[in-house]
């Protein structure tokens, strides 16, 4: 990626990227730390953190402040969120203008684009109608609790029991809260990557984020901000200034290591 000197006077991040598992465990991780200009933008970073791992930049990613569970942050910051602004505001064009030709669809500007698995199961997802998923998932509860219930009666009594029974699903169905929660169906979004500076999503020392690469192999890193230096004089960023531990081999040869 193309690095910057900064101006006089200028300070740099340093951010700890570290790889972690589903429990965010860091201990004995293989880390890196990048110093870079608060100035510059999420999605530069990422380009930061894949390259100090040797990986390729070619899969969609994001930053949440949940560091288990990054559905249930937030917080968060995601490719996706560019590409849909910019697939919007493509549409507004093409309708002022009335252009013929089609404009390029969302896979097509997504690192891997439409070979990448977890981009199409991503962008269906996000095309789904909240209140119609809402109303499925509480029709088919609703049928599922009155079926088990009813196969433990005696058929010649389901008549007498339908008042009783009626009421019991109603109290054994989610409360809304619950129910948004639980099909992350909650009114934040997340934000985008390309716009949003380093220093907006990460304000001050200690804040952790985890970056979430690739929505496939989830490739999984906690970010810490762990200093704000004066840029040396003449020095480009960004650059890794520690690391600690071999990265991972981003895409095995699985025939080869069972060959071992």
């Amino acid at each position: 990626m193309a690095t910057q000197a900064p101006g006089k006077g200028k300070t740099v991040y340093h951010l700890k990227a570290t790889l972690t598992d589903r429990d965010a465990r860091v201990k004995g991780k293989p880390y890196r730390v990048i110093a870079i200009p608060p100035e510059r933008s999420l999605y530069e970073l990422t380009e930061a953190i894949t390259d100090a791992f040797g990986f390729d930049f070619d899969h969609a990613f994001g930053f949440y402040n949940d560091l288990k569970n990054p559905y249930r942050s937030s917080e968060s910051y995601e490719l996706f969120a560019d590409l849909e602004e910019e697939e919007e505001l493509e549409e507004e064009l093409e309708d002022e203008l009335e252009l013929t030709p089609p404009l390029p669809q969302l896979a097509e500007r997504v690192p891997g684009g439409e070979d990448d698995p977890a981009f199409l199961v991503t962008k269906a997802a996000l095309e789904l109608d909240p209140q119609v998923l809402q109303a499925r998932y509480l029709e088919a509860t609703r049928t599922i609790l009155r079926e088990e219930v009813l196969a433990r009666i005696s058929p010649e009594k389901h008549a007498a029991v339908q008042p009783v029974l009626q009421e019991f699903i109603e109290t054994m169905m989610p409360a809304e809260e619950e129910l948004e929660e639980s099909l992350m169906l909650d009114d934040s979004e997340a934000k985008g990557v390309k716009g949003v500076p380093i220093g907006e999503a990460f304000p001050k020392l200690g804040k952790k984020m985890l970056f979430l690469f690739d929505y496939g192999d989830e490739w999984r890193f906690v970010v810490e901000l762990k200093a704000i230096e004066p840029a040396e004089p003449r020095a480009r960023y960004p650059k890794v200034v520690d690391s600690a531990g071999q990265a991972p081999e981003q895409y095995p040869d699985w025939d080869e290591e069972d060959e071992k």
